[in-house]
């Protein structure tokens, strides 16, 4: 029985990541993600006893599937080693967009390169102290990160937001305590701001230049994995519908997820005054983009750095909402690379999918 009262300003949130065979067993968190809400819980399917008895009362229910799903929204931030003596400890929401793209993030030119893949199987242990238990935690296993948004707007910090799917929540977790939670440190992160943003879009027809730079007041970055939704299914000792790890042997836990679709990647951004038709242009006549969006903080030369190596306008509009000057939003569709994209890792190494994204901070070596 809790013992205190559930205080959002006592909420802690960690993650880590779980082995490719360990879908169902709970890791050691590693990042303490500055977050700013959570709401993953387990969505019951309820059946009531509702046959013919002969009376008007419904007599029972049972609970026949229990599916884990919500989301975590975070400050994005530049990821901070945790100051005490404990090793490979960080201060982070980076690990969030590398369990959703998936690709065995690469360490090159001092930089974290994070890439999506085809056959998504990464996932992750997620904790969370509220306050409520000294002993325990409400630990989701087996979390697969759906989807995510990075999303920003003059005088604002840059913000993440990660749907998240489980196979597994336990409320009185205890392979991450509140005690090993709080022991995480408290460092001072330095948060994105969107003031510290570069954005340049152009044609693939040379390397991005200062020339391609655009001034622009908000923007929404969204990458869907397309997985399947939350499946019950019997008993399975052969293992075929889990991996490589143990058998679904509880049945109204969900199975693993796959991709169940092509993946969708989307930038849209707005454009404080509208005093050209390029966008449009580029829009009729179906041309291919590239593009890069630079975080840098000025203080310690940390860099946040998303590349766009092939995007399509989709939409262009510039309504004229009353007498205040007009903006212009543009939304763009992210492809895989093809050949003649100048956009690459700032190592040079190349960008197998449609999305790209570079971290350069305290986190000194691969990120897994």
């Amino acid at each position: 029985m809790a013992t205190n009262t559930g205080l959002g300003i006592e909420g802690i949130l960690a993650i880590g990541k779980q082995a490719t065979n360990a879908y169902r067993t709970a890791i050691q968190a590693t990042d303490k993600v500055p977050f700013l809400s959570e709401s993953i819980e387990l969505e019951d399917t309820i059946l009531n006893h509702d046959y013919l008895y002969g009376g008007a009362a419904v007599l029972d229910q049972q609970v026949v599937f229990k599916p884990i799903s919500g989301s975590i929204e975070s400050y994005l931030n530049y990821t901070t080693i945790n100051a005490t003596p404990i090793p490979d400890e960080f201060v982070s929401s980076t690990l969030l967009i590398a369990l959703a793209m998936g690709g065995a993030p690469v360490f090159d030119t001092g930089r974290n390169e994070l890439v999506g893949i085809d056959d998504l199987d990464v996932f992750g242990t997620i904790a969370v102290d509220k306050g409520m238990d000294t002993v325990s935690t409400w630990e989701t296993i087996g979390a697969f990160v759906k989807g995510f948004t990075i999303s920003g707007s003059a005088n604002e910090y840059i913000k993440l937001s990660s749907e998240i799917q489980a196979g597994q929540l336990v409320i009185s977790g205890s392979q991450n305590t509140p005690a090993e939670l709080r022991a995480m440190d408290d460092v001072l992160s330095d948060l994105l701001m969107f003031s510290e943003g570069c954005f340049r879009i152009g044609d693939q027809g040379g390397a991005l230049a200062s020339t391609d730079k655009m001034g622009i007041s908000a923007f929404t970055l969204s990458y869907s994995n397309n997985l399947t939704d939350n499946q019950q299914a019997s008993c399975d000792d052969q293992n075929t519908l889990g991996g490589s790890e143990a058998a679904h042997t509880v049945t109204t836990e969900p199975i693993k997820p796959c991709r169940n679709g092509f993946r969708e990647v989307t930038f849209e951004f707005t454009v404080p005054r509208y005093e050209a038709d390029t966008f449009i242009a580029w829009r009729d006549a179906g041309t291919k983009l590239q593009a890069d969006y630079k975080f840098t903080n000025a203080t310690t030369s940390y860099e946040f750095n998303i590349f766009m190596p092939y995007l399509k306008i989709e939409k262009v509009s510039a309504p004229v909402g009353g007498a205040e000057a007009l903006t212009q939003t543009v939304t763009c569709r992210l492809f895989k690379i093809n050949s003649l994209s100048d956009v690459t890792f700032t190592s040079g190494n190349a960008i197998t999918g449609e999305l790209g994204i570079e971290t350069k901070d305290q986190r000194i070596a691969v990120l897994w």
